[in-house]
């Protein structure tokens, strides 16, 4: 009996020590919200919905970092509150919702140009978005227990541990901590560009991208260092606030190590960017190079998504018209922008009839090649089906003739085709859907604008994303040519955060980058991503970037002959990868620590 005893007891005391810190703190709540009189479930709610509140509030106060606002200032501050919460929540379930709050807030903000798309796109796009900071911020409270508090802590119970998380941490723990944080970030980031919407749009290091010193590192680590860089200052000052508090309570005030750390590895970086700036812009300079000069044609049409023959006709006209302006100060090559007109060039009817016609007439009179942007048709990639109808950029020779052709291979989702059609209800995929699914591209095959000038070609959005770019560097390209057409988004920051996002491309490959826009952002991009030209110009004659409107850019463009390839073109993610390892193995001592915690209680109850 007395053994019997014994064994219950020791099952009981077990099944105790197995409910979650989580668990009896929700039963406690509950039982007391139960009570007669008792506000305490009034009080909580009231807590919860202020914190939910606020942390929606700061996220969308972090979208100022980017267009329109552009205040980079504000990326180095914008984690703090999402790091705070997750810092000091009590489970992964609340700090998740902490991060689900503070995402849904910036990502309404920093992509609420797509209502002009739909006005119910960016209430929709935030709630999966913000899945991302969400998950990033889950594990941080499991992280802090277990990389931060030695074992002996951990095991006294809730009351130490809580009374040892609440006074400043060995400095050392608490850096390695943030660098693994910031590296899980970079990872998130990362997995956001190919996961869901497949979309690498404000990252951290767009928040920087008028900050051309500290960029140039994007040569070897890709936009991931930056986002790194930035992100390793957010969560040390926020720590660094929340020592101070701690210190405060206690008088003891600690040393701030870790943001001392931080800011001294960005006073390296720009020491590093200052040499790397100066080395992108003599470098090619250094060697032989071609001058291209461009004729740039942005004729801002308006959008037509589903345009009668009289638009479509009225575009055609306007570039028509545009290139015999342009063709006066005979440039090498003439460049129309993404789709410049509605109808395929090579389609039946009597736009396109028109189209092919005056488009040859002017190459066989002006003698100058041209480059336009056109919906067009390819072989199927399974014989026997219909055509492919993809977004292609032509290239014609003097005499007419296709001298080559670059189709785009990352296309819109929801813009350019329906993911998960057959699923989706019809109303979703009437209001979304444009009649035809394009496909994509084959190939990144640089094309011969000139003499001796390849051009890697980028279409619409492609060029915010990073492998396209550098594959057409690695078959020879040494120029990246985008043609855009951002007239969806006529009074938003879309067109300049869409600029934002370009920019590294230039940086990484360090090859120089003209855009054709049509409506906005047409420029050129210098190798250390200083954007040099422009179609319009400020009061005081600088660059114009922001202005939308009809226009011509007469550019002349250095073009390197034989440029060698960057660190980032020949090995890529090389750094995300780096912080993938550093995340996987903070993970796995993290649960080997958790391990051996429990080991240690079955230990205790033997």
């Amino acid at each position: 009996m007395a053994e019997r005893e014994m064994e219950n007891r020791n099952d009981g005391m077990q099944t105790v020590a197995a409910v979650s810190v989580e668990d009896r703190r929700t039963a406690q709540l509950t039982y007391q919200a139960a009570r007669p009189g008792n506000e305490a479930g009034r009080v909580s709610r009231w807590r919860g919905g202020l914190k939910m509140l606020g942390l929606i509030l700061l996220g969308m106060a972090g979208a100022a970092a980017y267009p329109p606002l552009d205040w980079s200032w504000v990326g180095w501050l914008m984690l703090i509150p999402l790091m705070l919460a997750a810092w000091t929540a009590t489970s992964w379930r609340q700090a998740w919702r902490y991060g689900f709050y503070w995402g849904y807030g910036f990502s309404f903000c920093a992509f609420f140009w797509l209502r002009e798309i739909d006005p119910s796109v960016p209430w929709l796009l935030a709630l999966v978005l913000a899945l991302f900071p969400a998950c990033w911020a889950a594990p941080v409270p499991w992280l802090r227990w277990t990389l931060t508090l030695p074992q002996t802590v951990r095991l006294k119970g809730e009351t130490a541990v809580r009374a040892a998380l609440e006074r400043p941490l060995k400095w050392y723990r608490e850096l390695a901590l943030l660098a693994v944080l910031a590296a899980w970030w970079c990872v998130w980031e990362w997995v956001r560009s190919w996961v869901g919407t497949g979309l690498p749009w404000n990252d951290l290091a767009a928040s920087q991208w008028r900050n051309t010193v500290l960029v140039q590192i994007i040569e070897y680590t890709g936009v991931y260092g930056v986002s790194f860089l930035v992100a390793l200052v957010n969560l040390a000052l926020a720590l660094t606030l929340l020592n101070l508090h701690y210190g405060v309570k206690t008088g003891r005030l600690p040393r701030p190590v870790n943001l001392l750390v931080a800011l001294g590895l960005v006073v390296a970086v720009l020491a590093v960017g200052l040499r790397l700036a100066d080395r992108a812009v003599i470098r090619p300079a250094s060697g032989k190079t071609i001058t291209l000069t461009a004729a740039v044609l942005q004729g801002n049409i308006s959008q037509r998504r589903n345009a009668d023959e009289r638009r479509s006709q009225e575009a055609l006209d306007k570039y028509l018209a545009l290139t015999d302006q342009a063709a006066v100060v005979r440039p090498d090559l003439m460049v129309w922008p993404e789709t410049a007109i509605p109808d395929p060039y090579w389609a039946v009817g009597p736009v396109s009839g028109r189209y092919r016609e005056g488009v040859t007439r002017r190459l066989q009179q002006y003698r100058i090649p041209m480059l336009i942007g056109t919906i067009d048709f390819a072989p199927p990639a399974v014989p026997g089906q219909r055509m492919d109808i993809v977004n292609s950029a032509l290239l014609f020779d003097v005499s007419g003739r296709v001298a080559g052709k670059y189709s785009k291979m990352h296309i819109v989702p929801f813009g350019e085709f329906i993911p998960f059609r057959a699923w989706l209800p019809g109303p979703v995929i009437r209001m979304l859907d444009m009649g035809r699914d394009l496909s994509r591209g084959r190939s990144c095959q640089p094309l011969e604008l000139h003499s001796g000038v390849w051009g890697g070609i980028n279409i619409c959005f492609e060029d915010v994303f990073d492998y396209i770019a550098r594959r057409e560097a690695q078959l020879g390209a040494n120029l990246l040519l985008v043609i855009t057409n951002d007239a969806w988004y006529p009074t938003s920051s879309e067109p300049e955060q869409h600029l934002a996002n370009s920019v590294f491309r230039a940086i990484e490959t360090r090859l120089p980058m003209m855009r054709c826009g049509n409506n906005s952002a047409s420029c050129v991009i210098r190798p250390d991503g200083v954007i040099a030209e422009t179609v319009f110009q400020t009061p005081s004659g600088k660059p114009d970037y922001r202005r939308h409107g009809e226009g011509i850019g007469l550019f002349t463009v250095t073009v390197p002959v034989d440029p060698p390839m960057t660190f980032f073109t020949r090995f890529g993610n090389l750094f995300v990868l780096a912080c993938g390892l550093i995340v996987a193995l903070a993970g796995l001592l993290a649960l080997w620590q958790w391990r051996l915690d429990c080991r240690k209680l079955r230990e205790a109850f033997e």
